[in-house]
Formats: C-alpha cells, sequence, structure tokens
C-alpha cells in the first residue's frame, strides 16, 4: 500500500493527470447535481436553446484563434523557446478578437436586416455568440500556455471555476427568470470565470509584439491553420452539427434531450479523457525522440482507456435509461432513448480523442484532416439520410452512432502506425 502511495504521488504523469481530472471531476458532479433542478426550472426547449448556442460557440471558438495555439506545447524549452512562445499566444489572440468582431459585424447585419438563421431558436441571443467565441477562444490558448508549462493545477482550478459560475448563474437566474437567457448567461460567464483564472498568471502576455515582428512566426506555424485548423473545424460540426441537424429536421425539444443525454454520457469523457489528452500530447512531445518509449508511453495510455472505459459506459448505459426520466422530471421521459442511441460513439470518442494528439505531435495534420473528413461525411450524412427517411430522432442517432465507432476505430489504426513506424 505504501508502494502504491508513494507511486502515485510521486510519478509526475500521474499527479498531473489527477490535477487535471479534480477539476472536470468537480464540474461533472456539479452537472450531474444541477441537472434535475435545471430540468424542472427550465423547460425542453429552452434547454434545447443553449445547447444550440454552445454548439455554435465551439464552432466559432475552434477557427477564429486558426489554432496557432496548439503548437505551443511543442516548442521548444529555453529562453528562445519562451520567446517564440510568447509570439505565438499572442499571434493566436490577435486572430481571435479579429475573428469575433467579423463575426459580431456579420450578426448584427442578419439581425438588424431580419435574416437571422437562429430567429425562432436563438433570437437576439444570437448576438452574445461573438462574445462566447471570444472567452472560449481565450481559454483555449490560455490552456494550452498551462499544458507547456506543466500548470495542469491551476487548469484543473480553472474547470472547477467555470462550472460553479456556469450552474449557479444558470440556477439563479432559473429562479427568477427561468428563460433561454439565463441558460446562456450562466455558461459565458462561466467561461469569462475561467479565462480570468488563467489570465491572471500569464506574465508572458504583457509583451506586446506588432504584426511585423508576428509575421515570421505565422509563417513558421502555417501548418496549424493549414492543416490543423481544417481538421479540427470538421471534428466540431461532426458533433455540434448534430445538434445543427436535429434544430433543422426535428425541434429544439429534440435538441434539448439530446443535450442532456451528451451530458450524462460524455461524464468519463470530460472527467478522464480531456485530462490524459493534455497530459499525452505533452509527454508524447517530450519522448517523441525516444522511440522505444513513445511506443511505450501510446500502449499504456491505450490500455488504461480501455480497461477504465468499458466498465464506466455500460454501466451509464443500463443504469441511466432507466433512471433519468424519473430524475429529470416527466417533460424529460425520452432522454432514456437517446443515451442508449449515443453510448457506443461517446465510448468511442473517450476511447480515441486523446490519441488524436499523435498526428500533432509527429507532424501528420493532413491525415487527420483527410481522416475528420471521411469521419464528417459518413457520421453526418448517415444522420441526414435518417432524417429524410422519415426515422424518429433516437433511432436516427443510433445510426450516427454506429457509423461513429467505424471511423474512430480508423483513426485509432493511424495513430498506432504513426508512433510504430517512428520507433527504430
Amino acid at each position: 500500500m505504501n508502494r502504491l502511495w508513494r507511486f502515485l504521488t510521486h510519478n509526475t504523469t500521474i499527479r498531473n493527470l489527477g490535477h487535471v481530472s479534480a477539476g472536470n471531476l468537480l464540474a461533472q458532479i456539479l452537472a450531474l447535481l444541477t441537472v434535475p433542478l435545471l430540468t424542472r426550472l427550465y423547460a425542453p426547449v429552452d434547454y434545447g436553446a443553449a445547447t444550440l448556442y454552445t454548439a455554435i460557440v465551439t464552432i466559432g471558438a475552434v477557427a477564429a484563434t486558426a489554432r496557432y495555439e496548439r503548437a505551443i506545447p511543442l516548442i521548444e524549452s529555453g529562453v528562445p523557446g519562451d520567446e517564440e512562445v510568447n509570439a505565438v499566444a499572442q499571434l493566436a489572440a490577435r486572430v481571435l478578437f479579429i475573428s469575433s468582431g467579423l463575426l459580431f459585424v456579420l450578426l448584427t447585419s442578419l439581425v438588424l436586416t431580419g435574416h437571422n438563421p437562429w430567429d425562432d431558436s436563438l433570437g437576439q441571443l444570437a448576438l452574445l455568440l461573438p462574445l462566447g467565441v471570444t472567452f472560449a477562444g481565450g481559454f483555449q490558448i490560455l490552456n494550452f500556455l498551462a499544458i507547456r508549462d506543466n500548470a495542469f493545477r491551476e487548469m484543473g482550478q480553472a474547470t472547477g471555476i467555470r462550472a460553479v459560475v456556469a450552474y449557479a448563474v444558470q440556477l439563479a437566474l432559473g429562479l427568477i427568470a427561468p428563460t433561454r437567457f439565463s441558460l446562456v448567461a450562466g455558461s459565458t460567464l462561466g467561461d469569462v470565470a475561467s479565462t480570468v483564472r488563467l489570465l491572471r498568471m500569464r506574465p508572458r502576455l504583457t509583451t506586446r509584439l506588432n504584426l511585423r515582428q508576428l509575421a515570421p512566426h505565422a509563417r513558421k506555424h502555417a501548418r496549424f491553420p493549414k492543416f490543423e485548423m481544417p481538421f479540427a473545424l470538421a471534428n466540431a460540426i461532426s458533433w455540434s452539427g448534430v445538434v445543427i441537424l436535429l434544430e433543422i429536421f426535428y425541434s429544439t425539444s429534440e435538441v434539448g434531450a439530446y443535450g442532456v443525454a451528451y451530458r450524462v454520457l460524455a461524464l468519463p469523457a470530460a472527467v478522464f479523457g480531456a485530462a490524459v489528452g493534455h497530459v499525452y500530447l505533452r509527454k508524447a512531445a517530450l519522448l517523441r525522440p525516444q522511440g522505444e518509449a513513445a511506443w511505450a508511453l501510446y500502449l499504456r495510455t491505450l490500455r488504461w482507456m480501455l480497461v477504465s472505459s468499458v466498465p464506466l459506459f455500460v454501466l451509464l448505459a443500463v443504469i441511466a435509461p432507466r433512471a433519468l426520466p424519473a430524475l429529470l422530471g416527466p417533460a424529460w421521459s425520452d432522454v432514456g432513448a437517446y443515451v442508449l442511441a449515443l453510448a457506443p460513439v461517446i465510448w468511442a470518442r473517450f476511447i480515441g480523442s486523446p490519441l488524436t494528439g499523435v498526428y500533432s505531435v509527429y507532424g501528420h495534420q493532413r491525415m487527420l484532416f483527410l481522416w475528420q473528413l471521411v469521419s464528417l461525411g459518413v457520421t453526418l450524412g448517415t444522420l441526414l439520410t435518417a432524417s429524410q427517411l422519415g426515422m424518429a430522432a433516437p433511432t436516427a442517432l443510433t445510426l450516427f452512432a454506429v457509423a461513429g465507432v467505424g471511423t474512430y476505430a480508423l483513426m485509432g489504426v493511424g495513430s498506432a502506425w504513426i508512433v510504430k513506424s517512428n520507433t527504430p
């Protein structure tokens, strides 16, 4: 027992994983505790509108930074490396502010001219989308700075703060005025609080560089906007696009049921999957020159994900469909069918997402992008076809999930080949 305790407390990877997981665990515990309260305060249509808002922000935040922040953990250590990190972080921030400003101008013109594409579901809440994109993108940049600095404790704290603020605001406003605005306001203020927490510990951002000084760094890391951004955008669309398609072909209430089911199933991925991905990315970048060590790390990570995930997802798939309708209230009686439909693909994503970092570490962004295009076409194409054939939303999502499992299996084979082929 003493040996196990020493291993858990002195192993750097385990300790870093614990710091990130602690914040994610707090966030998910709060999510599970507040869901029964929120579903009794807010109608499915309000929850669906908030889910749609989050989906659009997710897509926007991916493109808004051009993914330059992904280069930060891969830059070599030392004084020259720190200067480059400073430049790349500022480059990503400049791109973010320009993108958010253009989005605000576009949405304002659409709302004022009566061409708001989300007039029925979001209404004038669409004008808050640039704000959501700004803080979500800023959090991404600061997150990767924290990864480089091994500031995993601070990352965990920021995640916990985001959850506490978001759910506290949503519950408080729900007691006063339970509308979709209250849900969106809570989510946005949570992003603001977590971004401010990480920003307070980033002194390197105080040295400002002009556009001429940033231009060489933009060219040096051009592969990220060229290949990584299209991949990440396609990945975001493959998940957030589900919400948009459900909104178009079904209803905002169906989007709300999907959102609750997704939140429940995403618990393991949010607690452990994201943490493993952050730690693995940094560790894989350091061990890349040591072929055998990098391959051993890959196998350990994959083995741990498989062993830990199967019991969790089986338990969720069995218990959640029976417990959720009684727990959430009579307006949410269909959520169980959505849980069963989504369980396979959420499990596959839990296994595969952390290992996508392999493609960045070894410079195979183009291969990752091609895989994501295939995944996007197969999964959303399946969902679109099912909806056009008149299938119910849970049935359409079941076919979507089966297609998603196949695409993640393909991605896993590719990541294993990359690491193994770089092993002497």
